[in-house]
């Protein structure tokens, strides 16, 4: 849905606390290594952050699905602020990613139309096939 990929070390941080933090929003913003866009899946869940969660049946696992639903829903709420920000920084920038960022598509990504049912589904099932 988001978009959030290429998790390598050079693209997550620690913080003091422990958290992980992804830093590069490249793919998010509808931006490829060289625009080639050989990416196809929209998050990629790969077998050995399954392994470090202890498995599909784990309550790690369960949590990590707990922990995705209650953060698309609260990216859903700030869709209108987060929009407002793409574009002030879209505003005279020569970043790769916003050369061709369609903000249309982006919204969409959001599914505001849809049922939580609906969102929950979508996201477990069909995007990141958990």
């Amino acid at each position: 849905m988001m978009n959030i990929k290429d998790r390598h070390n050079g693209n997550i941080l620690i913080d003091n606390t422990g958290k992980i933090i992804h830093i590069d929003f490249g793919f998010a913003l509808g931006c490829s290594p060289g625009n080639m866009n050989f990416e196809t899946a929209p998050f990629k869940l790969t077998q050995e952050y399954v392994e470090v969660m202890k498995g599909r049946d784990s309550d790690f696992f369960g949590y990590f699905r707990t922990l995705l639903i209650r953060g698309i829903f609260q990216l859903k709420k700030y869709v209108n602020d987060l929009q407002y920000l793409l574009l002030i920084m879209r505003e005279n920038s020569d970043l790769p990613c916003f050369k061709h960022f369609d903000l249309k598509i982006w919204r969409q990504r959001f599914m505001e139309g849809a049922t939580d049912k609906e969102v929950i589904y979508i996201f477990l099932y069909i995007y990141i096939y958990i």
